[in-house]
């Protein structure tokens, strides 16, 4: 009997993302992606640790978890793969409702394996997908990847699966991207750079070509992460968790709808116009001290004090970024925008000094 373990998915929010045209392979009869302008698809890793050792099965989930972060720091298209709770079982329960379908609306989308008509999953990995009967859409996935009878490895060797190269590509195939054309190890033909989405899964590569972005961003749109993609001061998987988790609590209570967005750019500029009235200082001065006063007390800061203070200032630099994007775009915004733009380049200096000073710490 073949031992495994699956990732099982689920998305939480239902509004029909835009899509615009590309050359890129995309699943038939045409592109299908994951419902919600910013959707966030949080998968539940679990192993069967009989299959091999504990201490294995954690550095399973950790390179799987890592991809999902690689996915989405790299890729920045307005979707995220992220690690959180899920619908766990063997099928898809005719209960299920994705608020636009349920019980016999509910089908069988589209099924990739490394062996065709691989049904059962036979084969090393398997991707799952459901949609809504005559919606193009993807409402829930899973993804199987089989032990027993394969020969996987944590980097490349021969005659064994890459696990990181196997995972991505499937995560890839989570999100709606099929395979690079016949023969074509880059999705647009460039012979200089492999993808991730290469038919074939022992080409060795485990990062994102520029092809395998641009598929992405083609399904859901660009979102230019204001964070270095290496490094130190790169995006973590905890870092990761607090941007898609601010993404999926703004979509749940409706702050990405217009009239929601109107309210709450009244609301703090009314906030604004009363902290000038009161203190005798402009906004650029009240901000300018206030951050100040923070970076002079990080030093003494304890280190779980400095952990925090990273997450709050990455979903801060996140948000002042968006802000700030979408005031160029639609000439409205929350705050005044230069304040906004002081604000958000203190949230960096907060971020990477917190950063620097936990790992001067012994």
């Amino acid at each position: 009997m073949k031992r495994n373990f699956k990732l099982l998915l689920k998305t939480s929010a239902f509004t029909a993302a835009a899509l615009a045209a590309t050359g890129f392979m995309f699943f038939s009869p045409g592109k299908i992606a994951w419902y919600g302008d910013t959707p966030v698809i949080k998968f539940d890793v679990r192993v069967n640790t009989e299959a091999f050792e504990q201490s294995d099965a954690f550095q399973w989930i950790q390179i799987i978890q890592d991809s999902g972060v690689d996915w989405f720091k790299q890729g920045q298209a307005k979707a995220a793969l992220n690690s959180g709770d899920s619908y766990s079982g063997t099928g898809f329960p005719s209960s299920y409702s994705a608020g636009i379908c349920s019980g016999p609306d509910i089908k069988y989308a589209e099924v990739f394996t490394a062996v065709n008509e691989d049904i059962d999953c036979t084969s090393s990995s398997c991707v799952h997908l459901w949609s809504c009967e005559g919606r193009d859409g993807i409402i829930n996935g899973s993804i199987q990847m089989n032990l027993s009878g394969y020969h996987w490895s944590f980097k490349e060797e021969p005659g064994y699966i890459n696990l990181k190269r196997e995972i991505m590509h499937d995560f890839g195939h989570l999100l709606g991207l099929n395979h690079c054309r016949a023969g074509e190890k880059n999705c647009n033909g460039d012979p200089a750079d492999s993808s991730v989405m290469y038919k074939f899964t022992d080409s060795g590569v485990t990062k994102l070509s520029n092809d395998d972005v641009q598929g992405l961003q083609e399904l859901y749109g660009a979102l230019t992460l204001p964070f270095p993609t290496e490094g130190k001061y790169a995006l973590t998987g905890e870092d990761v968790s607090v941007i898609t988790g601010v993404m999926e609590y703004m979509d749940q209570i409706g702050v990405n709808d217009p009239e929601s967005k109107q309210s709450f750019n009244n609301y703090s500029m009314g906030l604004a116009a009363f902290s000038v009235k009161k203190t005798g200082k402009s906004m650029e001065q009240q901000t300018h001290d206030f951050f100040q006063k923070a970076l002079a007390t990080l030093p003494g800061s304890s280190s779980e004090a400095l952990r925090l203070g990273i997450k709050f200032n990455t979903m801060a630099i996140f948000l002042s970024d968006r802000w700030i994007k979408e005031a160029s775009i639609t000439g409205k915004s929350p705050f005044d925008v230069n304040v906004m733009g002081i604000a958000k380049n203190y949230h960096v200096q907060l971020r990477e000094r917190s950063i620097d000073i936990l790992e001067s710490r012994p």
